[in-house]
C-alpha cells in the first residue's frame, strides 16, 4: 500500500502557464530500495488540469553535463553575493546572511543549445523560490528580464536535484557568458549546493 513514509515531495509552480521539468529525488527516502512495483504521482490537491508531457526514472549520474561544475577544485570560479561561502569535500555552501542571496558565475562562453540549468541542492532557507539569471554576449550583466525562476523543498535536510527550463525566456540564446543563482529573498540560513551543469 502507498503511505506518506514512502513518498518523495517536489515543488512546483503555481497556475503555471508553462510545461517544466520536474525531478523527485527518490534516494532522498531510505525506502526507495529493492525492486520498486508500483509508482503514484499526486499532482496536487487544488481543482483544476494538471498536465503531464512525460515520465522518466533513471539514474542522475550517466547525462552529459557541460559545462558543470562539481566544486572537487575549490569554488571553479562561483563567488557570492548577501553571504558568505566555503567549499568542503566538494559542496559549496553559501551561508545567507543577508536578503537576495546569490551565486555567480561570470566570464563563460558556451552555447545556448544547452538549455536545461541542472543542479543538485539543499535548500536550509525557510523559502521555496529560487531563480536563474544570465548574460549574453549580446546583453551583458544581470536584469530581472532575463531569469528562469524554479522551485525548491523549504527548510530541507536533504540535497535534492533542481532543473530551470532556461529556453522558457526567449533571450536565453547565442553565446552565454554569465549565469547567477538566487536562493529565496528575505530567508537566513543555508545553501549546499553539490554540483551544477547544463544539458540539452
Amino acid at each position: 500500500a502507498f503511505s506518506e513514509a514512502r513518498s518523495v515531495g517536489a515543488g512546483t509552480l503555481t497556475n503555471d502557464a508553462a510545461t517544466r521539468e520536474i525531478v523527485f529525488d527518490m534516494s532522498t527516502n531510505p525506502e526507495w530500495r529493492g525492486t520498486i512495483r508500483r509508482l503514484r504521482i499526486d499532482p496536487g490537491t487544488a481543482a483544476g488540469p494538471y498536465e503531464i508531457d512525460y515520465l522518466r526514472v533513471g539514474p542522475t549520474d550517466n547525462r552529459a553535463l557541460a559545462p558543470s561544475w562539481d566544486f572537487t577544485r575549490g569554488d571553479e570560479g562561483w563567488s557570492p553575493a548577501n553571504g558568505t561561502s566555503t567549499v568542503t569535500d566538494g559542496v559549496f555552501t553559501l551561508r545567507v546572511n543577508a536578503d537576495d542571496a546569490s551565486i555567480s558565475h561570470v566570464g563563460l562562453s558556451f552555447s545556448a543549445a544547452r538549455a536545461r540549468l541542472r543542479m543538485r541542492v539543499r535548500n536550509g532557507l525557510p523559502e521555496t523560490a529560487g531563480e536563474v539569471f544570465f548574460s549574453t554576449a549580446a546583453a551583458p550583466g544581470f536584469v530581472a528580464s532575463r531569469s528562469v525562476s524554479f522551485v525548491m523543498t523549504t527548510s530541507d535536510p536533504s540535497r535534492r536535484e533542481y532543473v530551470a527550463d532556461m529556453s522558457r525566456d526567449p533571450a536565453w540564446s547565442g553565446t552565454i557568458t554569465g549565469l547567477r543563482l538566487d536562493f529565496g529573498q528575505t530567508g537566513r540560513g543555508d545553501v549546499e549546493v553539490d554540483w551544477i551543469g547544463l544539458d540539452e
